[in-house]
């Protein structure tokens, strides 16, 4: 179930023995070398997962000096001062080591809910995403794509990485008026966002009856 993604809470920074069981390491390189790509990227929260870090887990005792508790008693990357970058550093370290060339961060204002009633809200997110944005500079230099950050309080806090992605989720809803809104939103959300980042347009299948229309889009955008 994909709503299960919203209370999925972040219990470590390594993966899943059962699900990787060679490694993330392991994992990059097959991929690396399966795909032909000349990029590999890891797609993450702001949050590490939606639902923050997981209290009960083994990442809070480790991960204390950079964390924080939101409004619903999850734990957060601190998003009160510029500890909370030490979090994304320390994720990200395994990911270098892994050899993963960039992190796409979705779920941005998706920190509204754990700030909310505790913060002000326009410092807080910034002060995520200035903290993401450092971490993520030193790790992956400007190869980060921002996702479900087209919020004032976010895209007037970019400093690093300014790629932001444009529009809903592709094919979000489905069939071909999905489509059709996609690229309608794309168009007309890009004269806006790119008067301060670059749009993304979001992946696309490359099969089916609709990807030569995707490909054109992306070739525009």
């Amino acid at each position: 179930d994909g709503k299960m993604i919203f209370f999925q809470k972040l219990r470590g920074f390594e993966p899943d023995a059962k699900k990787i069981p060679g490694g993330l390491k392991q994992l990059v390189a097959d991929l690396r070398a399966a795909s032909g790509a000349r990029a590999i990227g890891v797609w993450h929260a702001l949050e590490g997962v939606p639902g923050g870090v997981d209290p009960a887990s083994p990442l809070p005792p480790q991960q204390k000096a950079h964390l924080w508790q939101g409004a619903g008693g999850e734990l957060v990357p601190d998003p009160t001062s510029d500890k909370g970058a030490g979090f994304y550093r320390n994720f990200y370290a395994g990911l270098q080591e892994a050899g993963v060339d960039l992190v796409k961060v979705d779920f941005q204002n998706w920190n509204e809910r754990h700030v909310s009633g505790r913060l002000p809200m326009f410092r807080a997110l910034q002060q995520s995403t200035h903290n993401l944005q450092a971490a993520a500079k030193e790790s992956f230099g400007d190869a980060i794509i921002h996702c479900m950050s087209m919020g004032h309080d976010l895209l007037l806090g970019l400093r690093e990485g300014n790629i932001v992605r444009n529009s809903l989720d592709y094919l979000l809803p489905e069939g071909p008026v999905g489509h059709r809104r996609h690229v309608l939103n794309n168009v007309f959300n890009a004269l806006a966002v790119g008067q301060v980042a670059y749009p993304d347009f979001d992946m696309w299948e490359a099969y089916g009856p609709f990807a030569s229309y995707h490909a054109v889009l992306r070739a525009v955008s």
